[in-house]
């Protein structure tokens, strides 16, 4: 069995903002040379590994660094990864997906001509607002000013990139969120990803966040108003032109198999029958892992769940042989009666966005028969 798609977490950032709880570090040279031998350590392992699952990973259709700040890296950084995988025997074609995490304000423009002429044809661009005061709150380092020089980049470059917004903010200042998907949606994007804010409670923010009715209001009124410009939501935080969804993120909805470097980060192998997930530990035992064993069952809850974050038609019936189909019918019904999907056929879903925005609970109507 062969593994398509590949994560790599780079962690480190030049700058801790104070809500991120995503293993990293501020960057010197030392970490960055540690790192470089993790990894070369860790690519081996994880071949190892794979065989001992009946797994390979000859060529990549999507490779996805994230961190952290990878246009940190840069080109000798990503080099060096490329040159690690094809000795390992993975190849990247000019057909993988290729995407980079790009912070505003963290990249210079020779480097990512440079990731260009690597292969990187994808980029993901950490936004979050368009809000000067906002971006101080949330300890942002970079400007609005830094986020238009970049989007002005990519548009030069003619290349796919993606938009990161974040929802659910404390009310540091009125923020006109319409105002600002207005702005970006000059540059013409063909991806967004949205992401409501939770903290941890040692985290400066916890305590300060808006209430759930505020939150659904303006998750909700957020996807309604993309669609002005014709992105759609294919997933509960992503939305995107038709024909540009981000292929990576796709492999983890499907519940594919995808394979993992870099610490903190996690692989999921998966079988006809079960499945594996595994996870790189931090600091001293970088190269060592831990391991999730998911039965067939259990991968079954996965492989439902997975699906159900996606805006396309799910055929219940299907994905659950085991309960009657009367009992589907009944649950679908009540979905359908509150808004939280849309489908003529009573065991065919298709959730909302409202329905997304209450996916535990819907998941919940039908563990109560899976557990069984």
């Amino acid at each position: 069995m062969q593994v398509k798609s590949l994560y790599v977490h780079f962690p480190f950032c030049r700058h801790l903002c104070n809500y991120c709880d995503f293993h990293k570090s501020v960057i010197d040279d030392q970490k960055l040379k540690d790192f470089h031998k993790q990894l070369a350590n860790q690519i081996k392992s994880n071949n190892d590994f794979l065989k001992t699952q009946s797994f390979g990973m000859k060529e990549l259709s999507t490779l996805y660094i994230g961190g952290g700040t990878p246009s940190l890296w840069g080109e000798s950084g990503i080099s060096f990864l490329l040159e690690k995988l094809e000795s390992s025997g993975t190849k990247v074609s000019k057909d993988t997906e290729f995407t980079v995490e790009l912070n505003p304000g963290a990249w210079k423009k020779e480097e990512v001509f440079s990731l260009v002429e690597l292969g990187v044809n994808r980029f993901s661009v950490g936004v979050q607002s368009l809000n000067e005061q906002v971006l101080r709150k949330l300890d942002r380092i970079h400007s609005v000013d830094d986020v238009y020089k970049t989007l002005e980049l990519l548009n030069s470059l003619d290349i796919n990139y993606s938009v990161d917004f974040m929802l659910g903010l404390p009310a540091f200042e009125k923020r006109d969120l319409f105002k600002e998907v207005d702005e970006i949606a000059n540059f013409n994007p063909s991806h967004i990803s949205s992401y409501i804010l939770t903290v941890n409670k040692n985290y400066k923010h916890y305590g300060n966040l808006p209430d759930e009715d505020f939150v659904a209001n303006e998750y909700l009124a957020f996807v309604d108003y993309l669609k002005k410009y014709g992105i759609f939501q294919y997933e509960v935080s992503n939305f995107s032109k038709p024909g540009f969804e981000s292929r990576h993120n796709l492999q983890y909805w499907k519940s594919n198999s995808v394979a993992a470097l870099g610490p903190s980060a996690t692989g999921f192998l998966v079988k006809s029958d079960s499945a594996v997930r595994y996870r790189w530990k931090v600091g001293e035992k970088s190269n060592e892992y831990s391991i999730e064993n998911l039965d067939e069952k259990t991968l079954e809850f996965e492989k439902i769940y997975l699906a159900m974050r996606c805006a396309r038609k799910l055929d219940l019936s299907k994905l659950l042989p085991r309960i009657e189909k009367l009992e589907l019918e009944k649950v679908c019904n009540h979905w359908f009666l509150q808004g939280f999907c849309e489908g003529s056929d009573p065991c065919t879903v298709t959730l909302t966005s409202k329905g997304f925005l209450v996916l535990d609970s819907l998941f919940s109507d039908l563990f109560k028969f899976l557990k069984n």
